[in-house]
């Protein structure tokens, strides 16, 4: 059959398991939070946007009854001013230490990010994390911020391990709904992961 559209970089209809899939949700949330500091703007002011709006949701946003929140306007005169990330410290998915000026102060955060595609979280894995990176950033400006983001619905089960560790969860759409990615960018990766793939 002759086609006019290129099949999907992340799908494979033959694909049985996770085959790396997480990894690849590792890549793009990593790429989106370091486009998201202010000295990307003029490279490309759509992503640029979206990845700002993703970092303030991550810091400032709140699991509420259907989902999870942020107020965007209420940031919009912060500044972004460094992102730094790694990915698998400690096993950590995504590690991310973020630098806001804010009106009044600087403000240093450390999020921490557990991600899970067709998974579950494992026992005692978000307080293993939990106190690995806490440890680390005990002693110096950084606030720990702990992020389970979740491809598919958080079940039950997994919501109350995120209350019980002090985590923050959510799902790809409401990271859709929350950062507001509505309109197509341009970029290829971009536009593939967050349009057809999600």
């Amino acid at each position: 059959m002759i086609t006019n559209c290129l099949p999907s970089f992340y799908e494979n209809e033959h694909d049985t398991t996770d085959n790396g899939k997480e990894t690849i949700l590792d890549y793009n949330l990593n790429w989106i939070l370091r486009c998201g500091a202010d000295h990307y703007a003029k490279a490309d002011e759509k992503i640029n946007t979206y990845g700002r709006n993703f970092i303030l949701a991550l810091l400032y946003g709140k699991n509420v009854k259907d989902g999870y929140e942020l107020d965007n306007k209420k940031y919009q005169s912060y500044r972004i001013i460094s992102v730094d990330t790694w990915r698998q410290w400690e096993q950590i998915d995504l590690i991310a230490e973020v630098v806001i000026q804010t009106p009044e102060t600087t403000e240093k955060y450390v999020i921490s990010i557990e991600n899970k595609m067709y998974t579950s979280i494992g026992n005692g894995q978000l307080e293993k994390y939990k106190c690995i990176v806490d440890e680390y950033y005990k002693d110096n400006d950084y606030k720990p911020i702990h992020v389970f983001i979740k491809a598919e619905e958080v079940n039950q089960e997994e919501i109350q391990k995120c209350k019980d560790n002090e985590y923050k969860w959510l799902t790809f759409y409401d990271i859709i709904n929350c950062v507001k990615i509505t309109q197509k960018t341009g970029n290829y990766l971009f536009d593939e992961f967050w349009f057809r793939y999600w």
